[in-house]
Protein backbone atom coordinates (compact mmCIF):
# COMPACT_ATOMS: atom_id res chain seq x y z
CA UNK A 1 0.00 0.00 0.00
CA UNK A 2 1.49 3.58 -0.85
CA UNK A 3 1.88 5.79 1.60
CA UNK A 4 0.21 9.19 1.23
CA UNK A 5 1.77 12.36 2.56
CA UNK A 6 -0.64 15.97 2.59
CA UNK A 7 0.26 19.01 2.15
CA UNK A 8 -1.72 21.97 3.59
CA UNK A 9 -1.50 25.21 2.27
CA UNK A 10 -2.97 28.63 3.13
CA UNK A 11 -3.91 32.03 1.03
CA UNK A 12 -1.61 35.42 1.12
CA UNK A 13 -4.87 36.50 2.96
CA UNK A 14 -3.84 33.67 5.65
CA UNK A 15 -0.08 35.10 5.74
CA UNK A 16 -1.26 38.43 6.66
CA UNK A 17 -2.75 36.98 9.55
CA UNK A 18 0.61 35.34 10.94
CA UNK A 19 3.73 35.57 9.61
CA UNK A 20 5.45 34.14 12.72
CA UNK A 21 7.93 31.11 11.37
CA UNK A 22 7.98 27.88 13.48
CA UNK A 23 9.70 25.07 13.88
CA UNK A 24 8.12 22.26 11.46
CA UNK A 25 6.37 19.61 12.66
CA UNK A 26 7.08 15.51 13.06
CA UNK A 27 4.55 15.74 10.27
CA UNK A 28 6.60 17.95 8.33
CA UNK A 29 9.84 16.54 9.14
CA UNK A 30 8.35 13.29 8.00
CA UNK A 31 7.05 15.23 4.63
CA UNK A 32 10.85 16.67 4.38
CA UNK A 33 12.51 13.68 5.31
CA UNK A 34 10.64 11.90 2.28
CA UNK A 35 11.19 14.40 -0.67
CA UNK A 36 15.04 15.38 0.46
CA UNK A 37 18.56 13.93 0.04
CA UNK A 38 21.41 14.70 1.13
CA UNK A 39 24.88 13.51 1.56
CA UNK A 40 27.38 14.67 4.34
CA UNK A 41 31.19 13.92 4.99
CA UNK A 42 32.65 15.17 7.94
CA UNK A 43 36.35 15.23 9.42
CA UNK A 44 36.35 15.93 13.25
CA UNK A 45 40.40 16.57 13.35
CA UNK A 46 40.39 18.57 9.98
CA UNK A 47 39.89 22.17 9.74
CA UNK A 48 37.02 21.80 6.95
CA UNK A 49 33.75 19.68 7.14
CA UNK A 50 31.97 19.23 4.05
CA UNK A 51 28.21 18.67 4.76
CA UNK A 52 27.43 18.50 0.67
CA UNK A 53 28.83 19.75 -2.63
CA UNK A 54 27.25 23.11 -2.30
CA UNK A 55 27.96 23.71 1.58
CA UNK A 56 30.93 23.84 3.39
CA UNK A 57 31.10 23.98 7.10
CA UNK A 58 32.46 28.18 7.80
CA UNK A 59 33.29 27.89 11.58
CA UNK A 60 34.54 24.61 13.48
CA UNK A 61 33.03 24.20 17.28
CA UNK A 62 34.18 20.57 17.99
CA UNK A 63 32.01 19.56 20.93
CA UNK A 64 31.60 15.63 22.60
CA UNK A 65 28.52 16.24 23.20
CA UNK A 66 25.87 14.62 20.69
CA UNK A 67 21.93 15.72 20.32
CA UNK A 68 19.73 12.86 21.94
CA UNK A 69 16.08 11.64 20.50
CA UNK A 70 14.30 13.68 23.27
CA UNK A 71 16.14 17.23 22.40
CA UNK A 72 15.58 16.14 18.97
CA UNK A 73 11.79 15.81 19.98
CA UNK A 74 12.06 19.64 22.03
CA UNK A 75 12.16 20.91 18.90
CA UNK A 76 9.22 19.68 17.35
CA UNK A 77 7.71 21.94 20.73
CA UNK A 78 9.61 25.39 20.28
CA UNK A 79 7.36 28.22 18.77
CA UNK A 80 9.44 31.39 17.40
CA UNK A 81 12.81 30.11 19.40
CA UNK A 82 15.62 32.35 19.68
CA UNK A 83 18.98 30.99 18.41
CA UNK A 84 20.53 31.93 22.01
CA UNK A 85 17.28 29.77 23.45
CA UNK A 86 18.38 27.11 20.83
CA UNK A 87 21.66 26.79 22.06
CA UNK A 88 21.09 27.48 25.65
CA UNK A 89 18.82 24.01 25.11
CA UNK A 90 21.17 22.16 22.55
CA UNK A 91 24.42 23.69 23.10
CA UNK A 92 26.99 24.93 20.60
CA UNK A 93 26.30 23.55 17.12
CA UNK A 94 29.54 21.59 15.53
CA UNK A 95 29.49 24.09 12.72
CA UNK A 96 28.08 26.85 10.55
CA UNK A 97 26.77 26.76 6.85
CA UNK A 98 27.19 29.51 4.57
CA UNK A 99 24.15 31.91 4.34
CA UNK A 100 21.91 31.46 1.97
CA UNK A 101 19.05 33.59 0.57
CA UNK A 102 15.76 31.41 -0.36
CA UNK A 103 13.30 33.51 0.39
CA UNK A 104 12.39 37.15 -1.21
CA UNK A 105 14.60 39.93 1.32
CA UNK A 106 15.18 37.32 3.63
CA UNK A 107 18.62 35.65 5.01
CA UNK A 108 18.46 32.20 6.18
CA UNK A 109 21.19 31.30 8.47
CA UNK A 110 22.12 27.03 9.08
CA UNK A 111 23.98 25.18 11.66
CA UNK A 112 24.75 21.79 12.26
CA UNK A 113 24.31 18.92 14.55
CA UNK A 114 25.59 16.07 15.15
CA UNK A 115 22.87 13.29 16.56
CA UNK A 116 23.95 10.06 18.74
CA UNK A 117 23.78 8.37 15.99
CA UNK A 118 26.15 10.09 13.91
CA UNK A 119 23.62 12.10 11.62
CA UNK A 120 24.01 15.52 11.14
CA UNK A 121 21.22 17.54 12.03
CA UNK A 122 20.75 21.45 10.13
CA UNK A 123 19.03 23.94 11.72
CA UNK A 124 17.52 26.75 10.24
CA UNK A 125 17.02 30.32 11.44
CA UNK A 126 15.56 33.40 9.82
CA UNK A 127 15.08 36.50 11.32
CA UNK A 128 17.25 35.03 14.42
CA UNK A 129 14.23 32.53 14.63
CA UNK A 130 13.90 29.14 14.82
CA UNK A 131 12.22 28.10 11.83
CA UNK A 132 12.83 24.42 11.23
CA UNK A 133 14.97 21.37 10.57
CA UNK A 134 16.12 18.40 8.49
CA UNK A 135 18.47 15.13 8.45
CA UNK A 136 21.67 14.27 6.53
CA UNK A 137 21.69 12.10 5.11
CA UNK A 138 18.00 11.79 4.17
CA UNK A 139 15.96 8.78 2.11
CA UNK A 140 12.70 8.93 0.38
CA UNK A 141 9.39 7.11 0.81
CA UNK A 142 9.90 4.73 -2.31
CA UNK A 143 6.46 4.10 -3.86
CA UNK A 144 4.90 6.77 -2.22
CA UNK A 145 2.29 9.72 -3.83
CA UNK A 146 2.37 13.07 -2.20
CA UNK A 147 -0.19 14.75 -1.89
CA UNK A 148 -0.97 18.54 -1.48
CA UNK A 149 -4.10 19.80 0.20
CA UNK A 150 -4.79 23.27 -1.13
CA UNK A 151 -7.91 25.29 -0.16
CA UNK A 152 -10.31 26.39 -2.92
CA UNK A 153 -8.89 30.11 -2.78
CA UNK A 154 -6.12 28.62 -4.57
CA UNK A 155 -8.96 28.64 -7.87
CA UNK A 156 -6.92 28.82 -11.46
CA UNK A 157 -3.45 27.57 -11.90
CA UNK A 158 -1.42 27.51 -14.69
CA UNK A 159 -1.82 24.60 -17.31
CA UNK A 160 -6.10 24.86 -16.45
CA UNK A 161 -8.01 26.50 -19.66
CA UNK A 162 -10.75 28.78 -19.70
CA UNK A 163 -12.95 28.62 -22.78
CA UNK A 164 -10.15 27.42 -24.68
CA UNK A 165 -7.62 29.78 -23.78
CA UNK A 166 -4.76 28.17 -21.48
CA UNK A 167 -3.49 29.64 -18.37
CA UNK A 168 -0.08 30.32 -18.08
CA UNK A 169 0.57 30.97 -14.41
CA UNK A 170 -1.36 30.81 -11.54
CA UNK A 171 -1.37 32.77 -7.94
CA UNK A 172 1.91 32.14 -5.66
CA UNK A 173 3.71 31.33 -9.45
CA UNK A 174 6.61 33.13 -11.21
CA UNK A 175 6.87 33.05 -14.99
CA UNK A 176 10.08 33.22 -16.73
CA UNK A 177 10.70 32.77 -20.76
CA UNK A 178 13.05 29.94 -20.78
CA UNK A 179 14.23 27.15 -23.44
CA UNK A 180 16.82 25.21 -21.82
CA UNK A 181 18.05 22.82 -19.17
CA UNK A 182 17.23 23.44 -15.18
CA UNK A 183 19.32 22.09 -12.54
CA UNK A 184 19.61 21.29 -9.01
CA UNK A 185 20.45 24.32 -6.70
CA UNK A 186 21.58 22.00 -4.76
CA UNK A 187 21.48 17.71 -3.64
CA UNK A 188 17.95 17.00 -3.13
CA UNK A 189 15.10 15.25 -4.33
CA UNK A 190 12.85 15.59 -7.07
CA UNK A 191 9.81 14.20 -7.62
CA UNK A 192 6.93 14.12 -10.36
CA UNK A 193 4.31 11.71 -8.47
CA UNK A 194 2.15 14.26 -6.78
CA UNK A 195 -1.39 15.21 -6.32
CA UNK A 196 -3.12 18.57 -5.56
CA UNK A 197 -6.14 18.66 -3.51
CA UNK A 198 -8.64 21.36 -3.91
CA UNK A 199 -12.54 21.32 -2.43
CA UNK A 200 -12.22 18.17 -1.81
CA UNK A 201 -11.38 17.10 -5.56
CA UNK A 202 -8.18 15.50 -6.51
CA UNK A 203 -6.14 16.94 -9.52
CA UNK A 204 -3.19 14.94 -10.42
CA UNK A 205 -0.10 17.05 -11.14
CA UNK A 206 0.42 17.64 -14.80
CA UNK A 207 3.01 15.96 -16.64
CA UNK A 208 5.36 19.25 -16.57
CA UNK A 209 5.81 20.04 -13.40
CA UNK A 210 7.80 18.71 -10.44
CA UNK A 211 8.80 19.65 -6.74
CA UNK A 212 12.10 19.85 -5.51
CA UNK A 213 13.47 19.57 -2.49
CA UNK A 214 16.71 19.90 -0.52
CA UNK A 215 17.75 18.90 3.13
CA UNK A 216 20.48 21.99 2.93
CA UNK A 217 16.98 24.21 2.60
CA UNK A 218 14.89 22.95 5.91
CA UNK A 219 11.33 23.85 5.64
CA UNK A 220 10.84 24.82 2.21
CA UNK A 221 10.37 22.97 -1.25
CA UNK A 222 10.00 24.11 -4.92
CA UNK A 223 6.84 23.41 -7.56
CA UNK A 224 8.73 23.84 -10.96
CA UNK A 225 6.25 23.28 -13.66
CA UNK A 226 6.87 24.15 -17.86
CA UNK A 227 8.94 21.18 -18.31
CA UNK A 228 9.35 18.57 -21.57
CA UNK A 229 11.36 16.77 -19.38
CA UNK A 230 11.66 16.04 -15.98
CA UNK A 231 14.32 13.22 -14.07
CA UNK A 232 12.47 12.44 -10.98
CA UNK A 233 14.73 10.58 -8.42
CA UNK A 234 18.11 11.55 -6.01
CA UNK A 235 19.95 14.55 -7.27
CA UNK A 236 23.18 15.99 -7.29
CA UNK A 237 23.94 19.68 -7.27
CA UNK A 238 24.51 21.00 -10.66
CA UNK A 239 22.97 18.05 -12.17
CA UNK A 240 19.70 18.18 -15.12
CA UNK A 241 16.30 18.25 -12.91
CA UNK A 242 14.25 18.61 -16.52
CA UNK A 243 14.23 21.03 -19.26
CA UNK A 244 11.75 23.75 -20.27
CA UNK A 245 9.47 24.35 -22.80
CA UNK A 246 9.75 27.77 -23.64
CA UNK A 247 8.00 29.13 -20.20
CA UNK A 248 8.82 27.84 -16.58
CA UNK A 249 6.63 28.63 -13.42
CA UNK A 250 8.18 28.57 -10.35
CA UNK A 251 6.51 28.38 -6.93
CA UNK A 252 8.15 28.25 -3.47
CA UNK A 253 6.44 27.00 -0.59
CA UNK A 254 7.21 27.13 2.89
CA UNK A 255 5.88 25.29 6.14
CA UNK A 256 5.18 28.16 8.66
CA UNK A 257 2.08 28.04 11.56
CA UNK A 258 -1.25 29.11 10.25
CA UNK A 259 -2.33 30.81 13.92
CA UNK A 260 -3.60 27.93 16.43
CA UNK A 261 -4.74 25.84 13.13
CA UNK A 262 -1.43 24.22 12.99
CA UNK A 263 1.71 24.15 10.44
CA UNK A 264 0.57 24.62 6.63
CA UNK A 265 2.77 24.95 3.58
CA UNK A 266 2.35 28.52 1.88
CA UNK A 267 3.14 30.23 -0.68
CA UNK A 268 6.03 32.66 -0.45
CA UNK A 269 8.14 34.76 -2.91
CA UNK A 270 11.15 33.43 -4.03
CA UNK A 271 14.74 35.44 -4.04
CA UNK A 272 16.55 35.61 -6.81
CA UNK A 273 19.29 34.42 -5.93
CA UNK A 274 17.50 30.99 -5.27
CA UNK A 275 16.02 30.92 -8.61
CA UNK A 276 19.38 31.63 -10.38
CA UNK A 277 20.48 28.16 -8.66
CA UNK A 278 18.17 26.37 -11.57
CA UNK A 279 19.74 28.02 -14.47
CA UNK A 280 23.44 27.68 -15.64
CA UNK A 281 25.30 31.40 -15.52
Amino acid sequence: MSLCLVFEVMTNQQKSKDLSLNPISVFGLTLLMALALGWSSFNYGGTKVAVSQDGDCLEIMPSDAALQPDQLKQLDDQKEASRQDIHRSLGRPYCSLPKVTIRFQTITEREVYVTSQNNRVILAYENNRFIGYSFLPQRPIHGSQVELELGPWMGVQSGEHISGRPVIAGLGEISLKSSEEVYAPANGRVETDFVFISGGTLSPSREDCLLFSSALFPTYITQLCGLKNRYPGSVQQNNGIGATNGQLNVALLSWRQDGGRGRKWMFVSPSPDFLKGFFRP
